[in-house]
């Protein structure tokens, strides 16, 4: 099923293409105008304003807090006031991947650079993670170990405990746009070489690839009942991975 961009699916689309997430009902977006905004239907409630570039990926946490990563730094947000409750500035790359782990702390990746991880409460850094070029997206699977996808090719599958490396995939043969979890175990992955694959992320496997968009599919989001939803500049398709 195909969807070209209107009006009226604005705000789906910024789900899509941009960074969303709820809160309470609300509309957490965030983009290219260097702030973050929660929103109910149309009207904004609260501007989350600090980064110095773009915001290239919003999240919220466990505690209900919002984590934003941009140009070189990681914020996270009371999401009733709008205050910033910390500055993260370890990485010297923008900021392109957030993960809060299970075990509360989060991973952050950013452009050809390490893959952080650190305690949100302090910022203090438990684990640098050196093994990749730039960490770009990232899922924690249901043993403990995290997968994340580089602005090369591969994806490590790697211990947050240690820092150690499982497996190197090399799925894709390009950039890894964006990575997600489906519910039986699998994941979805978006390149920039123009195909969405759904593969097993333990032995590397492909399954099933998708290569029905016109331009470079961008994001993935988990619809239920064996869809998912990839989309490519101003269209998105809803696609049955089963």
């Amino acid at each position: 099923m195909n969807y070209a961009h209107d009006n009226k699916t604005q705000v789906l689309l910024i789900l899509l293409v941009l960074s969303i997430s709820l809160v309470g009902g609300i509309l957490i977006s965030g983009g290219v105008s260097e702030e973050v905004e929660a929103q109910s239907g149309y009207t904004v409630d609260t501007d989350f304003t600090g980064h110095t570039g773009e915001v290239n990926t919003l999240k919220v946490l466990d505690s209900g807090r919002i984590i934003s990563g941009g140009k070189n730094s990681v914020k996270i947000w009371n999401p009733d006031t709008g205050n910033t409750d910390l500055t993260f500035t370890e990485h010297s790359q923008r900021v392109e991947s957030t993960l809060q782990l299970d075990d509360g702390r989060v991973l952050t990746g950013s452009y050809f650079n390490n893959g952080l991880i650190w305690n949100p409460n302090d910022g203090i850094v438990d684990l640098t993670f050196a093994k990749q070029d730039g960490v770009t997206t990232s899922v924690q699977l249901e043993d403990g170990r995290v997968l994340t996808g580089a602005y090369r090719d591969s994806f490590k599958l790697w211990n947050p405990t240690t820092g150690n490396v499982d497996n190197t995939f090399n799925i894709h043969s390009g950039r890894i746009n964006d990575l997600k979890k489906l519910p039986d175990g699998r994941v979805a992955s978006t390149s920039i070489d123009g195909t969405v694959k759904v593969w097993n992320p333990t032995t590397g496997n492909v399954d099933l690839t998708f290569t029905k968009h016109n331009a470079v599919p961008r994001t993935i989001s988990v619809i239920g009942d064996g869809k998912i939803v990839t989309a490519a500049d101003s269209v998105f398709k809803i696609w049955n991975y089963n």
